[in-house]
């Protein structure tokens, strides 16, 4: 009887193709647990990304958005002309709203992310992700 193909691995040692053991492997990941696992890493990565910009410090809090001060000029309803200051927000981590990083540090500090953390199987609390990401990533303290 010829061996069927599908229960050796990719890899072996040596180049040579290794037998798969078939009784301890776990099942493959559907395609909405891939989904929230990515969605956990990328609210990770944007806490990063805000407490390394320093909007978001060490002990949880929220400081204001930075802006950037253009200077616009523009004709007045009268005719004159003037240049005025005009706050553009700064885009970080691809986003712009004045109020994304307190929504994300209200959405690790709910119960939801726990609901969300135990939905996917991962065995940390959300609570302790928060306070770990903060704490390596620094802040404004």
């Amino acid at each position: 009887m010829i061996s069927d193909l599908s229960d050796y691995a990719v890899s072996g040692h040596n180049g040579r193709p290794a037998r798969a053991i078939g009784g301890g492997k776990t099942p493959e990941r559907s395609g909405w647990e891939l989904l929230a696992w990515a969605i956990l890493e990328q609210a990770v990565d944007d806490l990063a990304t805000y407490c390394r910009f320093g909007i978001v410090t060490t002990e949880g809090k929220c400081l204001p958005w930075p802006h950037q001060v253009k200077m616009i000029t523009k004709v007045s309803r009268y005719g004159k002309l003037g240049t005025y200051p005009h706050k553009i927000p700064r885009v970080i981590a691809g986003c712009d709203g004045p109020h994304e990083h307190r929504s994300l540090v209200a959405w690790f500090k709910s119960d939801a992310a726990q609901e969300f953390c135990d939905l996917i199987g991962c065995r940390l609390p959300a609570a302790e992700i928060f306070t770990s990401t903060i704490k390596n990533h620094g802040g404004l303290k």
